[in-house]
């Protein structure tokens, strides 16, 4: 099969491709973003915390594309996942380098310490494992990182 031409699809879904499918995921976003910016105000850390969403959007689109792509398969959702990809991708490296240009101090040696766990997270959900407990535990725990990194920021 042509994996470089779409599949021909009557309709796509954009919101079932640009918006998590999970309703709780906010709240990880949302607690620690809300309550460090309450705290200790600061463009960087606003910038931080608006990169975090973007990457939180970026999270759904990247898998339905990468699922595609294991297939072998390129649909018409496939293309919306590969343009929301590209738009929060950008959206969430815009935002940490707002916060890397407006942070007095550097933050980055605590953001990296949430990239594993971000790794393992997709990695279960690649194989549908999202409700596997390391998978859910990960995927808070890189959320919980994000108010020590506002924090740092201030």
């Amino acid at each position: 099969m042509d994996i470089s031409a779409p599949q021909q699809s009557p309709s796509v879904n954009l919101k079932s491709i640009a918006l998590p499918a999970q309703h709780g995921v906010w709240g990880f976003w949302l607690e620690p973003s809300l309550a460090t910016l309450i705290v200790a105000p600061s463009w960087a850390g606003l910038c931080l915390s608006l990169a975090a969403l973007s990457a939180l959007l970026l999270h759904h689109p990247l898998k339905v594309m990468l699922k595609d792509y294991r297939r072998r398969k390129r649909y018409a959702r496939t293309l919306w996942a590969e343009r929301f990809v590209l738009l929060y991708g950008s959206a969430a490296l815009i935002g940490l380098l707002l916060a890397i240009n407006f942070a007095p101090h550097p933050f980055l040696p605590t953001l990296l310490l949430a990239v594993p766990f971000a790794l393992v997270q997709i990695g279960f959900e690649l194989r549908n494992q999202v409700r596997h407990s390391l998978a859910e535990i990960s995927g808070a725990i890189v959320f919980a990182a994000l108010a020590p990194t506002i924090l740092l920021v201030s």
